[in-house]
């Protein structure tokens, strides 16, 4: 991809998209809260969610949007997440914070079916609690 291409690409993520880290409970998680980093898109224009999917994966779901049309929403998680958002980043204005957070998240991936360390745990859980002051709807102040 060129770096129009990829600015394009930030853009539509500033606008439309979201970069979050949540927090879900599982019973087969050792301490029962799995952690993810999703990066997701919503518009009522198809194309742009299969320009997304067909470059990068990921899913597009559906929801019906009054009045009369569909709202398409793409998504991707963790892994698959954070090349995409390592790539936006240069060019992200409004979620350029978000994206650090989510990078910051990303480092405590593990590829191993070993327990997470204490640390680790709680760093995702610094993470999430960042992304969620990010995200918050309204006036918020620089929370980095």
């Amino acid at each position: 991809m060129t770096e129009t291409d990829w600015a394009y690409l930030a853009g539509i993520v500033d606008g439309e998209g979201c970069i979050g880290v949540y927090e879900s409970r599982r019973s087969h998680s050792a301490r029962g809260i799995l952690h993810i980093c999703q990066l997701s898109i919503a518009n009522t224009d198809y194309q742009l969610m299969d320009i997304f999917s067909q470059h990068f994966g990921g899913w597009i779901t559906t929801r019906p949007c009054p009045p009369g049309k569909d709202m398409y929403y793409w998504q991707v998680s963790s892994e698959r997440a954070e090349p995409i958002i390592r790539n936006l980043l240069p060019y992200l204005r409004i979620k350029k914070e978000q994206a650090y957070v989510a990078i910051r998240f990303c480092r405590t991936l593990q590829h191993n079916n070993k327990r997470l360390s204490d640390k680790t745990f709680k760093e995702r859980q610094r993470c999430r609690q960042l992304m969620q002051q990010l995200n918050y709807r309204g006036i918020h102040e620089n929370v980095l």
